[in-house]
């Protein structure tokens, strides 16, 4: 809070007073969440800020979930899920621009094409080069029970991810201009059935472009692809595979609907995929947007994508801006 003096001081200038307070360190908050193709979920979390006096954050997350019914590969599974999770973070672990980020999760995971059971365990050293791009590598730690057609399987994940993100964007929630990147490599010491030596591929391009001074009309597009190298696929375990569809890759496609299946008709998932997408913002008013879009991609078996099996979908948008950002609903086929 910056407050003005009222008269000059003796060197003729006015005295500003900058008032500093303390944020509220804890804080609570709540969610839930309705899908008639990948389930439905309530969660609750509790945040400390500052938990030592050194800009420490910790975070406790809940969540309880439904399926909706029983899943396809699966059929004799309970739908109700959940996850349990704890998130540390400390700043200036090492010199000012090293973060410590380290979350512990337990969970059950119901998806059509499999279900799991087991706790995970992810730390890290996050280094921040700019205010665009940064950098970590950590720990990967699994531990899980996974039950999916062709049976249930135990399975042991230990791994060495390697991030880099950069970020150009002007907003983090409605951008009209600028990148997204980010990009993982990720060797295994241990990944379930195909042991040691795979390695992980993973990447995802945004980009943001508007046409005129006031922002109507934006063009953006995403590019995301994946790839494991060194494993069979049935040996990888099904939660580490690549699936295809649904709202976060191939709008008006199911879940996990564009992916791999066994001779049984089963969703199996694939050791690649590609999606893309391609969208035109309008705003109509200050509050209305429409957004026409298409999306394209799918999961394969093989290492290398081979692009016989590509779903594709068109679709519009509707987008009402507020003051924090633009809430979004819509429709594909």
């Amino acid at each position: 809070r910056i407050v003005e003096g009222r008269a000059l001081d003796a060197n003729g200038q006015l005295p500003i007073e900058i008032a500093v307070t303390e944020r509220k360190p804890r804080y609570i908050g709540f969610g839930a969440k309705y899908s008639s193709t990948d389930g439905s979920s309530v969660n609750a979390y509790w945040g400390h800020r500052n938990l030592f006096g050194g800009a420490e954050t910790l975070r406790l997350d809940g969540q309880l979930s439904w399926y909706g019914k029983s899943p396809d590969d699966v059929p004799d599974a309970d739908p109700f899920g959940y996850r349990f999770t704890a998130t540390f973070g400390k700043p200036g672990i090492f010199t000012p621009i090293d973060d410590l980020v380290a979350q512990a999760s337990v969970l059950r995971e119901v998806t059509d094409a499999y279900v799991r059971e087991g706790y995970t365990l992810t730390a890290g050293v996050r280094r921040n080069f700019t205010e665009q791009f940064s950098g970590q590598i950590g720990l990967d730690f699994e531990d899980a029970t996974v039950e999916d057609g062709d049976g249930t399987r135990d399975d042991l994940i230990l791994g060495v991810p390697i991030d880099v993100n950069y970020d150009s964007t002007d907003n983090p929630l409605d951008p009209s201009g600028g990148i997204r990147a980010t990009a993982t490599f990720e060797p295994f010491a241990q990944l379930g059935e195909a042991g040691a030596g795979p390695m992980l591929f993973q990447g995802s391009l945004s980009a943001y472009r508007a046409f005129d001074e006031e922002k109507r009309t934006i063009v953006a597009g995403r590019v995301q692809a994946g790839t494991i190298f060194g494993a069979d696929l049935l040996d990888v375990p099904p939660q580490r595979r690549f699936f295809a569809g649904g709202g976060g890759t191939i709008r008006g496609i199911d879940y996990q609907s564009a992916s791999p299946r066994d001779g049984d008709g089963d969703i199996i998932g694939g050791l690649s995929f590609i999606a893309a997408s391609a969208e035109i913002r309008y705003r109509i008013t200050e509050k209305i947007g429409i957004v026409p879009f298409v999306d394209a991609g799918a999961a394969f078996e093989d290492e290398i994508p081979d692009f016989q099996d590509l779903r594709y979908s068109v679709g519009l948008g509707l987008r009402y801006y507020t003051g924090i950002g633009p809430l979004r609903f819509d429709v594909a086929v």
